[in-house]
């Protein structure tokens, strides 16, 4: 017996000590540079687990908050393909996506990968028709043309009446068939230019695709010529393949941040599923449709995941985070705290990656450095090529000559002229200075990489190595400042960008576009160039990292209280109120489209064209003549017309309650027959059968015969009246009197 009582106490305590950790799980929040300090220590030079989404994830990560990624992209260079694609072995749609993806985040040129992408497409295998519509009036032809083979091919087709009597006399134009057979199945993009400037009048051309009984408008243009396009394309799981629905969301995801006009919008929503949220999600991103938003929030469970699935979760967080659902943000990020492990990990590289980089960019709560993560050494030249450090206890102590020592045995602190080896020892960027030569001798500086190569020492007339005077090159500089001309200016090997040691936050995250963009973590600290205060903070405008105009942000005006126009009366004025000046008035949700929104950005309020704002003309709900003297006092006339007119109406109404009450009066008076019974007209009875509920027959019964109207007549004289018909003429002679007073 005390074995199994033994046995129960350890169960009991176990059973306690999981549920502690359950609560201790559950209210645990997500620890970012734990998760950071993870993703570091999974650096392999660059390379997380020799996977180029691993590689690309991680890269848009530690670049969303400017950090050093030059190995990163080093490392995907070297696997790039010499087609531009990745893997080098095997080059694959989805690969190529994300590294492109991430490459394009920090700055750099990725035509050339765009262009392999777009040329990468197949034909969607849809089973639907494509048609072509041309409204007109008239008789005549049109001219089509496209593009084949690098040829020009032309097509006089004839209209009547907006009919095409040689495709079916239909006023569809079956482009697959009677343009050229297969023409769209066989082509991913279809430009067809339309000429129909030979019919006097057009009113508009339009591409239809039908499949069963559902028509969708891919293209219109209410014009006689226009280039109208087809769009059927897709991407396979390798350049040209049969389609893949995944590896054609990842690549137009690459292609809206590449910005190309190539996009299978048209492919991905016929095959969209609304329960996988990645569709939803990427589909947003690609178009802000709000129908693709309001699915994932719709879809969001109520522990904050989508699907109970970190890597969807936070696509989905990547996708809402530009819109209104910030509520539905905070909810997935405490699921993330849930799911976080031991080792600060959400799993595995990509995950917890994915997850950094669509939640957690904000830089300004992270430690200077992450535990595992490694920084090149000042010195790299000579023997000291490539050494770096590693950050310890969130930190980066520099590097000691114990460290360079360790990097490369023949490191020496200080090179004497003993020490001639004909190797520079001490990563000066000269060999063996003072050591012993032939006059006028010549041979290779120390440092040949960037604008130094080439360059040459002579040896002096004592016969002494001088060493290299680097500062006598055009353009050279010490410490790298000039960060955006693509040169290595300080023969380091690292030019601009990949300069994490002079050009850090180049390295990280500043693309030098002239725009400060938070959203890639752009700052005054880390992107001076292109968050300048004294041109940005007062600009007139709000610009990215500004919570309004010219105030908060990265700018020193505070922007809390409203500018003194705001006159906080609940109307968006349009001529000088807007969200960023007035959020008091200008909401999003308030009901009425402000000046500052759109159907895009706030459905809810400018889903109807007529949606009121001070300045439409209409004094509305909340405007009077002080908030909105332009609708207000322009109405002032028509409001006072329309109260007359509503007063009038009202003494109408009464003069008819008045007329049927005195006919109800003398119909009773005249018509009465004694009864114990007593109707109202409508079947009701006040004689009650104990035994039959009152019973209701409707006047509108279709079997009845219609009621006799009441006949109002003329009473024979006045002393017949009684007392009530006499008030009911009282009131009605004082009803014409307030009349007649009106007009």
């Amino acid at each position: 017996m005390k074995g199994v009582h033994q046995s129960v106490n350890c169960k009991l305590a176990l059973v306690s000590i999981m549920f502690l950790a359950a609560i201790f799980s559950v209210n645990a929040d997500f620890n970012i540079g734990g998760a950071y300090s993870y993703l570091a220590s999974k650096s392999s030079n660059g390379s997380y687990n020799s996977n180029i989404i691993d590689t690309s994830l991680a890269l848009m990560a530690f670049g969303a908050v400017g950090k050093d990624v030059s190995k990163e992209i080093a490392y995907l260079r070297s696997q790039e393909n010499e087609q531009k694609c990745w893997p080098r072995q095997s080059c694959t749609i989805k690969d190529t996506s994300f590294a492109s993806i991430a490459l394009s985040l920090m700055g750099l040129d990725t035509e050339s990968e765009k262009g392999w992408l777009e040329k990468s497409q197949s034909s969607a295998t849809l089973t639907g028709a494509w048609y072509l519509e041309i409204a007109t009036s008239e008789t005549g032809s049109c001219r089509l043309s496209y593009e084949l083979n690098n040829n020009s091919v032309e097509k006089e087709v004839k209209v009547v009446k907006g009919v095409f009597p040689e495709c079916g006399n239909s006023t569809f134009y079956n482009i697959n068939k009677c343009l050229a057979q297969g023409i769209v199945s066989s082509m991913p993009s279809l430009e067809l230019d339309v000429n129909c400037d030979a019919l006097a009048s057009i009113e508009s051309m339009t591409i239809l695709y039908q499949t069963g009984n559902s028509y969708y408008l891919v293209d219109e243009e209410q014009t006689s010529r226009a280039r109208l396009m087809i769009k059927n394309g897709c991407f396979g799981k390798t350049s040209k393949s049969s389609c893949d629905y995944e590896s054609t969301l990842y690549a137009n995801w690459a292609l809206k941040t590449l910005q190309s006009q190539v996009d299978n919008l048209f492919y991905l929503k016929q095959n969209y599923n609304s329960g996988n949220p990645l569709h939803s999600s990427i589909l947003y991103i690609a178009t802000k449709e709000p129908t693709y938003s309001k699915e994932l929030i719709n879809r969001q469970r109520n522990d904050g995941s989508w699907n109970q699935n970190v890597y969807q979760t936070a696509f989905a967080v990547l996708a809402l985070k530009d819109s209104e659902a910030s509520e539905n943000i905070e909810i997935a990020k405490k699921y993330f705290g849930k799911r976080q492990m031991a080792d600060y990990s959400l799993g595995n590289v990509a995950d917890t990656a994915i997850t950094l980089y669509a939640a957690y960019t904000d830089a300004s709560s992270l430690p200077s450095c992450f535990n595992g993560e490694t920084l090149l050494c000042e010195k790299q030249a000579g023997v000291c090529q490539n050494s770096y450090e590693t950050c310890k206890n969130n930190t980066f102590e520099g590097c000691s000559d114990s460290i360079y020592k360790a990097f490369n045995s023949s490191y020496l602190p200080i090179e004497t002229s003993e020490d001639c080896d004909n190797i520079d020892n001490d990563c000066d960027g000269n060999v063996d200075t003072g050591c012993e030569c032939s006059p006028n001798q010549q041979r290779l500086c120390g440092l040949q990489y960037g604008i130094c190569n080439g360059t040459i020492e002579t040896c002096n007339p004592k016969g002494l190595w001088p060493g290299c005077d680097y500062s006598k090159i055009s353009g050279y500089e010490e410490v790298e400042k000039s960060c955006k001309d693509n040169k290595d200016n300080d023969c380091d090997n690292f030019a601009d960008i990949l300069d994490e040691g002079d050009c850090p936050a180049i390295s990280g995250i500043c693309n030098n576009d002239g725009s400060c963009d938070t959203g890639r973590g752009e700052s005054q600290d880390n992107c001076p160039d292109d968050c300048l205060e004294e041109e940005l903070c007062s600009n007139g405008e709000k610009d990215d990292f500004e919570d309004g105009i010219d105030c908060g942000g990265n700018c020193p005006n505070d922007c809390e209280e409203p500018s003194a126009e705001c006159n906080k009366d609940g109307s968006c004025e349009k001529d000088f109120e807007d969200s960023n000046n007035c959020p008091e008035d200008c909401l999003c949700g308030d009901g009425i489209c402000d000046y500052a929104e759109s159907s895009d950005l706030c459905p809810e309020d400018c889903e109807a064209e007529t949606s009121p704002y001070c300045g439409d003309g209409e004094c509305d709900e909340g405007e009077d003549k002080n908030n909105c003297p332009k609708d207000c006092e322009s109405s002032a006339k028509s409001t006072d017309q329309d109260k007359g007119s509503s007063k009038l109406i009202w003494y109408i109404l009464l003069l008819l309650i008045l007329f049927v009450m005195v006919g109800f009066f003398i119909y009773k008076k005249k018509y009465k027959k004694p009864s114990k019974t007593q109707s109202f007209g409508f079947g009701f009875s006040t004689k009650q059968d104990k035994s039959k509920p009152p019973a209701f027959e409707s006047s509108f019964a279709s079997k009845k015969e219609p009621q006799k109207p009441f006949i109002f007549q003329k009473q024979a004289s006045a002393s017949s009246k009684t007392s009530i018909e006499k008030e009911l003429e009282k009131s009605i002679e004082e009803a014409k009197k307030l009349m007649e007073k009106e007009k």
